[in-house]
């Protein structure tokens, strides 16, 4: 299809037709190939349409009835001369038959043999008989042997051949001269004769052959397999507008799916160009009587005709196309000066609106004397197109009418007076303003009354008499400096506080006009026009004095104003609408009002209403990109306004400094942050589609050597468009992380801040994630889990894929051991699978299950005989199981494991990552494995604590709950009210809320269903949840990967939060979502506490408390020195870059890495692609059930460390 913006130029096409043997490229698939070469093979040859004057090869028999014998006839034009298959068959044909009987060989050739040429031909081939006669050859075959089309014009629907000559030229032609270039040819268009020529050529080095088979193939097959439809259209304008429909790709769509057509082109032919260009051709106004239009499709069997009357039909049917019309009327009473003059000035207006068209009717005189004329204007648009530009041109098409034919009274205004019309009297006659039209003459100004008027004369005395009587007095007040603030930075001080004057001096209507003109530092420069007659200065400046600047001030509120009314759909008081109060925007999200004490107490409510939904909405979003090629290509986007900044959104690019990483601060109202995330998100990918990303394999000594020249590698970044990732694991040693350590008979548990697959441990416990012992995309995958695969280097993907080869899921208390095989900081890895926090009723059992796990892993290190071992805190975060409640069963369980006589471990490392845990898991400790019974017993419950449902009270059934509102109520007890929040796991059963991810929304079970919006959005490899737009807690965020990771789309969860209120009035729980209070009550707590005293201290039990590392060296307590060999730095140096050679900044950094030798590197793509290890170790996977399957471990029995001590 044409470029829209190209009337009369030929589409670009991306191919040679001879590129390909097999299909010519020149058109896309929507067109359904152009054409076809007919090289193919024999059986498309056969089944491919011919031209009309093309002989056909055809085998036919004829029988005589007579005789036995049969005579074989073979024609073959020089078209199919050209297949290649023909001449083999040929050639084959000639074997099979030579000596089976008499051969008769005759050939046609375009030109007469001279007697010389014959005598040679009958030497040459003396052993033939051969002779030479005399032939008529058809005039159609002799075009075609010279390369010749000739344009015969469509008889069926009129079109004549010079038309069709000059349709195909605009709509192909330059398609062809493209092509047939490159292989030595040239296209000539004659249209006098109407036909298309490719003349031979000049040099022997150009393939005659070549240029035969593009004529063939390409050429004649287009045209005879194009048709012309001429579509009706009774002006030039309709043409151009139904061009522009037709040729809109959602018009073209349209006809197509109706009608079954497949476009080709859509050609407008304006009659004025063909005249200028072509005019000595022939006579096109008897051609033409206007500009027309015509559409190209592929032949589809039908009549030309029929193909034409349905296009028309179509477009005439309303289905696609409406007709709009407007008609308008002018009356005046002098005739126009000149009337040639006027048709020229119209015949311009009509090429002003190209796709209009104008008519105008002859003058009627009416009954009162006066003169009309009737203007009608008709366009064409799509049906589902509003027409409200067409209207708006209409009006525009009868103003510059008027202008044309009305004939005007002129009036000047002085250069004296030009300061009373420009602001005064030009708004006060705006009524009026259909009445004249103004025009600027240098330093006057010419005031033109229309004469159609019938009281144009009493306009003319008005307003004579106003410039006249009127004077101008600039008048300087003082005013405080606020004010003078704020007034300097308004660009059309002359419209503010129009009304307020206009109150002010409301007992002298329409005889003074007030504006503010300029300001100085000090003084309001006002601008005042009054009627001589009736004011004098002094008047005017006590008015404006004492009732204007007086009352005048200005009041700052925190906010962008003009952002906030379009983000909520506000629309601003009416006070600032009349600029009654002016607004200021400053930076810092700070605005001042400017009015008069009265107005800004009357829009008081409204800006507390907006300020308070305005602290609601608005947000702020850090996010951290380690790569900093992405970051610099998003800030290039950013500069080019590529990335669209809406209602007072901000971001910045913060850049990478030796302490800290690329960061973008994103500031803005709630849904545009969520637009702006989603941006960054698609350029994102797009940039990661054509990212390449290499692996440079060097050794550890030469990584090391890199990173110690960060100048040097910002500057090849920068210059190669590229960025050097250094990946690796950084471990650290237990002890210059211990936080609190207990030791006893030679064995201790430590307390260590830190991520488990980062201490330099000989074995650790990893808990899986999820039931499928699925890791999750890269996009998904915590930094744990990005780790656990760089160890083991992604060999652990294998070893989850082998435990689930003959099960459907992991059931809790699972166990596996993994043997690491490369040179890691970790030699063993117990992977577990703990339980999930349900309900209170399953509490006791996921206990015991704990338990087990733990008693279990020592086991296995007993047999594997490891000394050291790793633990997190096991159950919390995804899992549910509250820290307090976690910690308290993982530490007795270590401990009563630990310290059994025939327990071979001597170190076991507790670890916590966040700070806030850590706190509670050393409270947890201390508590466990103090001697003090007040400390044991202090955070018993005493109250079992209810919340009223309906018409009944239920238990609050979570201990951790109830021992929270215990303590506080404690404190309650001693004079102090209480408000504190209270929190659920989100495993808890049964769930509050329901989340459909395909939907994209989360149901409250609790609240009739209520619906809010829940979505994803990936930025810089992390995926963030956002609920209505606000992004949510860091440990929903983990929880809802894990249900994405599992493949569950359709979940529940507990969603709800409420805070407790002890107070002297009563005791309440208030839902923090919905604000609905119920009341809350305790009666005596009856069952079991959870906490009990598990050891007794004696002289060999110490904890001590690990401040620093520089006490380590002073410290009586026992120490397991690590394997210096798994001392190991997982480098890896990864190149992203979108340089166009890739190759480059591989090169850059070997040259920078050594200047002598060049070493050989092997550079390939990865995306963290499995390799197999040299050493392969098998090591069968040890299960140890869960005591949910009623499988038990026959452990040898352990003496409690009560009984021992």
């Amino acid at each position: 299809m044409r470029n829209p913006t190209q009337e009369t130029k030929f589409p670009k096409i991306e191919k040679s037709p001879r590129l390909n043997t097999n299909q010519s490229q020149f058109h896309n698939k929507s067109n359904q190939n152009m054409t076809k070469s007919y090289y193919i093979s024999e059986n498309e040859m056969k089944g491919s349409s011919q031209f009309k004057n093309e002989q056909q090869t055809d085998i036919k028999f004829y029988n005589n009835p007579q005789s036995q014998g049969t005579e074989i006839i073979i024609e073959l034009s020089k078209r199919q001369q050209l297949n290649k298959n023909c001449k083999e068959q040929l050639e084959k044909f000639i074997q099979n038959y030579y000596g089976q009987g008499n051969i008769k060989i005759v050939v046609n050739l375009l030109d007469r043999l001279g007697d010389n040429q014959q005598k040679q031909q009958k030497e040459q081939y003396q052993l033939l008989k051969m002779a030479f006669n005399q032939t008529t050859i058809n005039e159609e075959d002799k075009l075609f042997q010279q390369r010749i089309y000739k344009f015969k014009g469509q008889p069926e629907n009129n079109l004549q051949s010079l038309i069709q000559t000059i349709i195909y030229s605009v709509n192909i032609l330059q398609t062809f001269q493209e092509y047939i270039s490159q292989i030595g040819g040239h296209i000539e268009v004659n249209y006098e004769g109407c036909y298309l020529q490719i003349p031979s050529p000049q040099t022997r080095q150009v393939d005659v052959t070549e240029l035969d088979c593009f004529f063939f193939d390409t050429i004649c097959h287009y045209f005879e397999n194009t048709i012309i439809l001429q579509i009706e259209c009774q002006s030039s304008a309709e043409a151009f507008a139904k061009f522009k429909i037709i040729n809109d790709k959602v018009g073209y769509n349209i006809i197509q799916k109706q009608l079954g057509f497949i476009f080709k082109g859509i050609i407008l032919l304006k009659l004025d160009m063909l005249i200028c260009q072509l005019g000595k051709v022939t006579d096109f106004n008897l051609l033409l009587k206007h500009d027309q239009l015509y559409c190209l499709i592929e032949y589809n069997g039908k009549s030309i005709q029929e193909s034409q009357n349905k296009l028309n039909e179509f477009l005439k049917s309303k289905q696609m196309i409406k007709k709009e019309s407007v008609t308008d009327s002018i009356l005046f009473y002098d005739l126009p000066y000149d009337e040639e003059e006027i048709k020229q000035k119209i015949n311009f207006l009509k090429r002003e609106y190209p796709d209009i068209y104008i008519e105008i009717s002859n003058c009627q005189t009416l009954e009162d004397s006066r003169l009309k004329i009737q203007i009608t204007s008709t366009t064409f648009l799509l049906k589902e197109q509003t027409s409200t530009e067409f209207l708006n041109q209409a009006k525009k098409i009868k103003t510059q009418i008027e202008e044309i034919y009305l004939p005007y009274k002129n009036i000047i205004i002085s250069q004296k007076q030009k300061v009373i019309w420009e602001n005064y009297l030009q708004e006060y006659f705006q009524p009026y303003l259909s009445c004249f039209n103004v025009h600027q003459n240098g330093e006057t100004i010419e005031i033109a009354l229309k004469t159609n008027q019938k009281k144009w004369r009493e306009l003319e005395k008005q307003l004579a008499d106003k410039l006249n009587f009127y004077s101008y007095q600039p008048i300087k007040l003082e005013a405080k400096s606020q004010i003078i603030n704020q007034l300097k930075k308004c660009q059309n001080k002359n419209k503010l506080f129009k009304q307020v004057f206009q109150s002010l001096f409301a007992d002298f209507e329409n005889q003074i006009n007030v504006t503010i003109n300029e300001v100085d530092d000090k003084n309001i420069i006002f601008q005042v026009i009054f009627d001589k007659r009736n004011f004098n200065q002094l008047k005017i400046e006590d008015i404006l004095k004492t009732q204007f600047i007086a009352n005048l001030n200005v009041k700052r509120q925190n906010l962008l104003y003009e952002d906030s009314l379009k983000y909520f759909q506000l629309q601003s008081p009416e006070l600032i609408q009349n600029n009654n109060i002016f607004v200021h925007q400053a930076p810092q999200h700070v605005a001042y009002f400017l009015g008069l004490d009265e107005h800004l107490e009357d829009i008081k409510e409204f800006l507390k209403k907006l300020k308070g939904q305005y602290k609601n909405e608005w947000i702020e979003q850090e996010l951290t990109i380690e790569n900093k090629l992405i970051f610099n290509l998003l800030y290039s986007k950013y500069c080019m306004k590529d990335i669209e900044l809406k209602l007072g959104t901000s971001i910045e690019f913060i850049k990478a400094t030796n302490s800290s990483q690329n960061k973008i601060i994103i500031q803005g109202f709630l849904n545009e942050i969520l637009n702006l995330l989603k941006r960054l998100s698609e350029l994102e990918n797009r940039m990661n589609a054509y990212i390449k990303i290499n692996n440079l394999e060097l050794s550890q000594q030469e990584i090391e050597k890199l990173i110690g020249k960060q100048p040097e590698l910002s500057l090849i970044e920068e210059q190669t468009s590229s960025y050097f990732q250094f990946q690796k694991i950084v471990s650290f040693s237990p002890e210059q992380a211990i936080i609190e350590k207990l030791t006893f008979d030679g064995k201790e548990i430590s307390i260590v801040k830190g991520d488990i697959t980062q201490i330099e441990c000989e074995s650790i416990v990893y808990q899986i994630l999820n039931d499928k012992c699925e890791l999750g995309d890269i996009g998904l995958q915590n930094q744990q889990v990005k780790n656990l695969l760089k160890m083991t280097d992604n060999h652990i993907y294998e070893f989850f894929k082998e435990i689930m080869k003959n099960r459907s899921q992991l059931n809790p208390g699972d166990l596996f051991y993994y043997k690491v095989n490369t040179q890691c900081h970790v030699d063993h890895i117990f992977n577990i699978y703990p339980p999930t926090y349900r309900q209170a009723k399953t509490l006791a059992r996921d206990q015991k299950i704990i338990e087990q796990l733990v008693s279990n892993i020592f086991q296995m290190a007993k047999e594997k005989k490891i000394k050291q071992i790793a633990f997190p805190i096991i159950s919390v975060e995804i899992f549910g199981f509250y820290m307090s409640m976690a910690s308290q069963i993982l530490l007795k369980a270590i401990i009563h494991n630990l310290f059994q006589e025939d327990c071979d471990v001597k170190q076991i490392f507790i670890l916590e990552n966040d700070d806030s845990r850590c706190k509670k898991l050393i409270d947890h400790f201390n508590q466990i494995v103090s001697d003090n019974p007040e400390q044991k017993t202090e955070n018993y419950l005493k109250q079992q604590w209810q919340w009223f449902e309906q018409d009944h009270y239920e238990d609050y059934d979570d201990y951790e709950v109830n021992r929270k509102i215990c303590k506080m109520y404690s404190l309650f007890e001693k004079g102090q009210d209480q408000q504190f929040n209270i929190l659920y796991p989100y495993s808890k059963y049964p769930g509050t809320h329901r989340i459909d991810l395909d939907q994209q929304k989360i149901w409250d079970k609790t609240h009739n269903n209520s619906e809010q919006s829940i979505i994803s959005i990936d930025n810089f490899g992390e995926r963030k949840y956002y609920i209505d737009g606000r992004l949510v807690k860091d440990d929903l965020n983990r929880y809802l990967i894990q249900q994405e990771i599992q493949g569950k789309r359709r979940f529940e969860i507990f969603y709800k939060f409420y805070e407790i209120h002890l107070t002297s009035q009563g005791h309440f729980q208030k839902n923090l979502q919905f604000g609905n209070i119920r009341a809350i009550q305790f009666i005596p707590y009856e069952k079991p506490n959870f906490e009990d005293v598990l050891i007794q201290q004696n002289s060999q039990l110490k904890i001590e408390k690990m401040i620093g590392t520089s006490q380590l060296n002073g410290s009586q307590s026992i120490h397991y020195d690590i394997n210096q060999q798994k001392k190991v730095k997982y480098d890896q140096l990864l190149i992203h870059t979108s340089n166009d050679d890739e190759n480059i900044p591989k090169q850059k950094l070997l040259e920078l890495l050594q200047n002598s030798t060049v070493k050989k590197t092997k550079t390939s793509q990865t995306h963290f692609t499995t390799q197999q290890t040299t050493q392969k170790q098998s090591e069968q996977i040890f299960l140890i059930r869960s005591p949910t399957n009623n499988r038990k471990l026959l452990l040898p029995k352990r003496e409690p460390l009560q009984d021992k001590n």
